[in-house]
């Protein structure tokens, strides 16, 4: 395969394209300046379209495999979007990811690398996995000890992060790496002011202090970064970690993956008054349950807000594809009502007492989009209390109008019973009142085994999600 193949390969991958993957680090100078454009673009504040995102999701790992270095600088620049949009592009694992892209990609200028790292306004796990990959480049004799011993000394002197930020972990890491027995106590009074408030157990300090004393008595032996995965990546295979859905067509739902791009576009326009997605998926989920159908021509400029008679994104390209997968996704939960089939609200669950609150004002507004239409449920006490109360209670201005804030375990019973009230919006309007009372409960929260998908849709496990905090 030539580099053009390649590109198309990965552009239009589907799964993990074992062979372009190989060829590509075969042919990494090739595509090189295919995949730096993505990202010079993207750190400019353009955002990918899928077909690109694909080729640099893959193309970086190819070329960290390859060593080649003529793409960091790019990366280096790409690492300063937003927090959202690295980890749209890196995952929640991207503290790993990019340390060990780095460690890859790495060009010599530690100095470039060192800046990133110490700005307060990048995402503060890039800047963890940052300060961890330097301590290996100064390790392999490849960056400059006395410039990160520097950088530590600023981020403790001048507090160069939050005391709840991520990369108070990268630079207690650096520490421990590189053996540094002497900063001990300087770890140890971030631990007594609140840093890393992630490394509040005793046994996870201890461990930290076993690790750095046994760094100091063996600086030549690589387990210690074996141990925290800070090996540089030579088959982009088996370490790229992200498996692309294929594209949907015409009348189908959208993927996960074009929800995520979704997601990013939407995000991306929230100071102009255009909806997330979180608050659009309870929008057309109220649209999808209600008592007439809406059109996108009439949904869609109230997603947009007041961007509504302006371009909206990056492109005509982004603005059709943004507008055909809100209107997918819109038919798809009329449809999935219709089979009937639970819904799965799209919610963030990582901003604590606000959890669902976006997706609950967003239904709301949908129904405020039909007010007239929704007064038969609204004028009846016990359906309203049932499919409405608990969804306005997730607002907290509403909430705080009718007395006591949710507490945490109530607002869990109700997130996780979203998809039932949107069927029972949904029964409501087909067999009428008696639906709800007279017959079975339309769905029950059921007793979910710690190893099972979470029912609230993140699509992890749901020890690592709801059951975490249960």
């Amino acid at each position: 395969m030539n580099a053009d193949e390649i590109r198309i390969a990965l552009e239009s991958a589907e799964g993990i394209p074992e062979p372009a993957l190989r060829a590509a680090v075969q042919e990494a100078a090739s595509l090189a300046p295919a995949v730096i454009a993505v990202a010079q673009r993207m750190a400019g504040g353009y955002l990918p379209l899928p077909r690109e995102e694909r080729l640099l999701r893959f193309g970086l790992h190819t070329l960290a495999a390859a060593r080649e270095t003529s793409a960091c600088p790019a990366f280096l620049a790409l690492l300063k979007r937003p927090a959202l949009e690295m980890e749209w592009m890196f995952g929640e694992g991207r503290v790993s990811t990019v340390a060990r892209l780095l460690l890859g990609l790495f060009d010599g200028d530690d100095a470039a690398v060192c800046a990133v790292a110490a700005d307060p306004a990048v995402d503060s796990e890039v800047r963890s996995a940052l300060l961890s990959a330097l301590a290996r480049l100064v390790w392999e004799g490849r960056a400059s000890r006395d410039r990160l011993l520097e950088l530590l000394d600023r981020f403790d002197r001048e507090e160069l992060a939050a005391p709840e930020s991520w990369a108070w972990m990268g630079w207690q890491d650096a520490i421990m790496l590189l053996g540094l027995t002497d900063w001990i106590e300087r770890v140890r009074r971030g631990w007594d002011a609140g840093r890393v408030p992630m490394f509040e157990r005793d046994v996870d300090r201890r461990d930290w202090l076993e690790r750095t004393h046994a760094a100091a008595a063996n600086p030549d032996d690589p387990q210690r970064f074996v141990v925290d995965s800070l090996v540089p990546i030579d088959d982009p295979v088996a370490s790229v970690g992200w498996s692309a859905d294929p594209a949907s067509g015409p009348g189908e739902a959208p993927t996960g993956d074009e929800l995520a791009w979704l997601e990013v576009v939407l995000w991306r326009m929230v100071a102009t008054g255009t909806m997330c997605l979180e608050e659009a998926d309870g929008f057309l989920t109220a649209l999808a349950a209600g008592p007439v159908r809406v059109a996108p021509a009439e949904f869609l400029p109230e997603i947009w807000g007041a961007a509504a008679e302006e371009p909206l994104f990056d492109t005509p390209e982004h603005d059709a594809l943004a507008s055909d997968l809100l209107a997918r996704h819109h038919a798809a939960l009329e449809a999935a009502l219709e089979r009937p089939e639970l819904i799965v609200p799209w919610i963030n669950h990582d901003v604590g007492e606000l959890e669902a609150a976006l997706w609950a004002r967003g239904f709301m507004r949908g129904v405020g989009l039909r007010q007239a239409a929704w007064e038969p449920l609204v004028r009846r006490k016990r359906v309203a209390e049932r499919v409405l109360l608990p969804i306005l209670a997730l607002i907290p201005e509403m909430a705080g109008e009718g007395g006591a804030k949710l507490s945490f375990e109530d607002r869990r019973i109700a997130i996780l019973a979203l998809p039932a009230v949107a069927a029972a919006v949904h029964l409501f309007w087909q067999d009428g009142e008696s639906a709800l009372f007279d017959s079975a409960e339309p769905a029950r929260v059921r007793k979910v085994g710690r190893n099972e998908p979470c029912p609230c849709g993140s699509g992890k496990k749901y020890k690592k999600c709801c059951g975490a905090a249960a």
